[in-house]
């Protein structure tokens, strides 16, 4: 045989053991799924926990630039902490907390998007059920002052220095980002206040923790009359973590102030 029919022969066996393959590969069985190159999960990382399922569900979305494809959602991991509300066949779904949890994204969701073509894609998302649990602040900078409250009327308070700011964390130590945080504030009883004035956010009573869960307040601890350094003005804050569902998931935080000092209980424990 001459040597150019030899590489001819070659050439041909190559290209039907690569056509071998092929067929192989795609036209018999059931293809392994392709991933993330086809089909992207986009989402938060966490999903929120407390008042016994009250917490907001979270969205996720199937990112594809394919058309015409068929949808179907699992829980891989963590079925126990979470729950899909609606349908598991869409393009987004909805997940519900159920239990706070036990280690950091000990949830796994799963999609699965198969093409037209019946090309099957899948990608995982990692989730963390974060529960609130401990709220802290630095130390607080305050000074003596006389407010005016409107139309000739004056009290003296403690007040501190502008506001400061507050960081939520949950379970793992981790920021809680984008919690609601609500308040209400009384004066004790035994107290020489006059009024209760704290607030959330530039005075509006509730605020949201920012990407570093964070919110901002500021205390006002007025007197009836001149604060002495011996008298004590005593105001209740009870902060509620979440959306208000029957202060399931609230503290006590107890200010204490007189002329020269001002004091509370952070850092605060939330149940």
């Amino acid at each position: 045989m001459k040597r150019t029919n030899v590489l001819r022969l070659s050439r041909v066996l190559v290209v039907l053991i690569s056509a071998l393959v092929l067929f192989l590969g795609c036209g018999i069985g059931t293809s392994p799924p392709k991933t993330v190159d086809g089909v992207e999960i986009a989402g938060p990382a966490a999903v929120f926990d407390y008042c016994k399922g009250m917490a907001p569900d979270i969205e996720l979305t199937a990112m594809t630039e394919l058309e015409d494809g068929s949808f179907v959602w699992t829980i891989e991991k963590g079925s126990d902490l979470v729950t899909i509300v609606g349908s598991k066949e869409k393009q987004t779904l909805r997940i519900r907390s159920k239990s706070r949890s036990l280690d950091p994204e000990d949830v796994t969701i799963k999609v699965v998007y198969t093409s037209r073509s019946g090309i099957p894609f899948e990608d995982t998302h990692k989730l963390t059920v974060q529960h609130p649990t401990k709220a802290e602040h630095a130390p607080l900078v305050h000074h003596y002052e006389e407010l005016d409250i409107g139309l000739g009327n004056t009290i003296l308070a403690v007040v501190t220095a502008e506001t400061f700011e507050v960081t939520v964390t949950d379970q793992f130590g981790a920021p809680m980002v984008g919690l609601h945080v609500d308040e209400f504030v009384t004066a004790s009883r035994d107290s020489i206040a006059r009024i209760s004035v704290s607030h959330l956010d530039r005075g509006t009573g509730e605020g949201d923790t920012d990407e570093n869960g964070v919110f901002l307040d500021q205390y006002y601890v007025p007197s009836v009359g001149e604060m002495s350094t011996v008298g004590i003005a005593i105001l209740n804050q009870t902060l509620i973590f979440g959306e208000n569902q029957g202060n399931c998931c609230s503290a006590l935080n107890v200010i204490k102030a007189t002329r020269t000092s001002i004091a509370d209980d952070y850092p605060i424990s939330i149940p």
